[in-house]
């Protein structure tokens, strides 16, 4: 027997030195957490949702062009609207035929859309998409926050993480996300946004929470096609795209990087470009935006100049289009951390990513890097939309556009809340459950109200056999929307809001601009081939008090000194007029 201090004998197989190991992922047991508080955010979304959305018409303008796309593409007419909203380039000679929806919205829930009418769906139940992509997107937050609670967990955690530490994380992630106002309106809405944040979510899930401590090819290959999915549901979430591949470019081993950073690549590559087709090769849709002062210059007062670039604006007046993206961005920041709007969200994702930061060096195998990815990857990729959606000092509707920031946040709100309260519990278990208990009751008062009036809202509407909610056309009640659909037929027409003439009937709707003299408005109605002209009867302070886009009635007096009317009739709060052709 060799001595206890001799040298261990030599060996005859040459020495080999590992490659340096990607940082450990989460064990089996932390993704055995994921799964739970995936399943219990998601079953949460659907419940909340759910009634609001399938019970009652919702839509505004913006989901009757969706609706409107899906519908043609169903028919086989392609992706394709006929509703004309934006006057973005010169006028055409030809009568137009329907534009690709592609030009100025993000193609993919339209195309979702025409699969679900193809599959039988119709009404209110198409609206079960968005709850289904917010279900989506609240599991997507349960997973992340899972994985990000090993960035705030105490330093002596186990090597395979802490799972009841990480369960919480995940259901506290997946139940905020679930009940987010914010995403809740734009779900029942049948708005993009909840695809968007529900392909960012599972594309970071894809790209940073691995099973081992190599990162999967095809993984990465899906976290880049989710990232291009994400794109193709808002214009903005192709920021992703680049994130994610930072993500797998960090992940990755050191000798192997650029490889791990092409992977997600090859899957954004293709979608991308599919996207970039879609649209003829044009700029990002509504990227006209960046050129105008108003979205109204390009919709209700933009037929007789279209917009020029957004370079020649900031030339002409660097001052209204910096000092407009600065104030879009600080009323943006401040959304995010609107309790009516976000809850506890924010102030609690700045607690994560300080505990985050701060993490002290771990037990050896504990996988914080990893975490640390998880957590921090959703931050950076939601203060980048943030930004993204500030940039256009034309339109501005922070509540609205922060939801999908908002859903990236909640994972390190998760971590950030689990790891305080398992810092007190380390020292005084009954403050810890203390405080548990009063940020729960704290995030249900301010969130669960929000939820439940959509809900109370939807019930009493479908009771009184309401389907038609304020956004199908502008914002006032429409009680005389059938008798007018009933008289149009299929003959193109032009209204001020046109959007629901579009969805409740084959007929192109054309947005009608409210400033235009006699020749231009002869112009238009030529060009784009209208036969009959919808005004409302109604004044300005009826509708509320909305003057700038008060209805021309005027129109009337001057179609008629043309000589261009063939009959006028009155249908309720509407006055129809047909159009003779113009004069020889």
């Amino acid at each position: 027997m060799s001595p206890p201090d001799a040298d261990p004998p030599e060996s005859s197989e040459p020495s080999v030195t590992p490659p340096p190991a990607a940082p450990p992922g989460p064990g089996a047991g932390v993704r055995s957490a994921a799964w739970v508080g995936a399943a219990i955010g998601a079953s949460v979304a659907i419940v909340a949702l759910g009634p609001a959305a399938a019970r009652v018409w919702n839509p505004s303008p913006d989901a009757a062009e969706y609706l409107d796309a899906g519908r043609r593409a169903e028919r086989g007419e392609g992706l394709v609207t006929g509703i004309k909203v934006y006057y973005i380039d010169a006028p055409g000679e030809a009568p137009p035929q329907p534009e690709p929806i592609a030009r100025t919205r993000a193609p993919l829930l339209p195309a979702l859309i025409g699969v679900a009418v193809r599959l039988g769906g119709d009404g209110p139940g198409l609206q079960m998409i968005g709850v289904l992509a917010a279900a989506a997107t609240a599991a997507a937050a349960a997973a992340l926050g899972t994985a990000a609670r090993a960035a705030t967990a105490p330093a002596t955690s186990e090597p395979a993480g802490d799972d009841r530490g990480g369960a919480a994380a995940g259901i506290v992630a997946g139940v905020a996300v679930a009940t987010l106002p914010a995403l809740g309106a734009t779900a029942v809405h049948l708005w993009a946004e909840p695809l968007a944040a529900a392909a960012i979510g599972w594309a970071l899930v894809l790209a940073a929470v691995r099973r081992g401590a190599a990162p999967s090819l095809s993984r990465a290959i899906g976290a880049g096609s989710l990232a291009g999915l994400a794109a193709l549901a808002r214009p903005e979430a192709v920021l992703a795209v680049p994130a994610v591949i930072a993500v797998a470019a960090l992940a990755g081993p050191r000798g192997g990087r650029l490889r791990a950073a092409a992977s997600p690549l090859a899957g954004a590559g293709p979608i991308l470009l599919v996207g970039l087709l879609a649209r003829g090769g044009g700029a990002s849709p509504q990227s006209f935006l960046l050129a105008v002062r108003s979205f109204h210059d390009v919709t209700w007062h933009g037929y007789a100049e279209p917009p020029g670039t957004a370079l020649g604006l900031l030339a002409d007046d660097p001052a209204f289009v910096i000092g407009g993206a600065f104030a879009n961005l600080g009323h943006s920041l401040l959304a995010l951390f609107d309790p009516r709007h976000a809850g506890l969200i924010g102030p609690a994702a700045v607690a994560g990513v300080v505990l985050g930061i701060r993490r002290r060096a771990p037990t050896e195998g504990a996988p914080t890097e990893g975490g640390r990815i998880a957590l921090l990857a959703p931050v950076i990729v939601a203060l980048l939309l943030v930004a993204a959606l500030a940039a256009p000092a034309s339109t501005r509707d922070p509540r609205r556009f922060t939801a999908v920031a908002l859903t990236l946040l909640a994972p390190a709100a998760a971590a950030g809340v689990v790891g305080v309260v398992g810092r007190i519990a380390a020292r005084r278990r009954g403050a810890a459950i203390a405080l548990a208990i009063v940020l729960a009751i704290t995030q249900t008062v301010l969130v669960v109200p929000a939820i439940a009036k959509r809900i109370r809202r939807a019930a009493r509407r479908a009771a009184a056999g309401e389907v038609h909610d304020r956004g199908t056309d502008g914002p006032w009640a429409n009680p005389d929307l059938d008798r007018l659909v009933d008289a149009l037929g299929e003959a193109p027409v032009a209204a001020t809001h046109p959007w629901s003439i579009a969805w409740r009937t084959r007929a192109r709707a054309v947005l009608l601009p409210v400033d235009l003299d006699a020749d231009h408005l002869e112009r238009l109605l030529d060009e784009l081939a209208v036969t009959r002209v919808v005004l409302d009867r109604r004044g300005a302070e009826a509708r509320g008090g909305h003057a700038e886009l008060a209805e021309p009635l005027h129109y009337e007096r001057l179609l008629s000194e043309r000589g261009r009317i063939a009959a006028a009739r009155d249908l309720g709060r509407y006055r129809m007029l047909d159009l003779l052709p113009k004069p020889e």
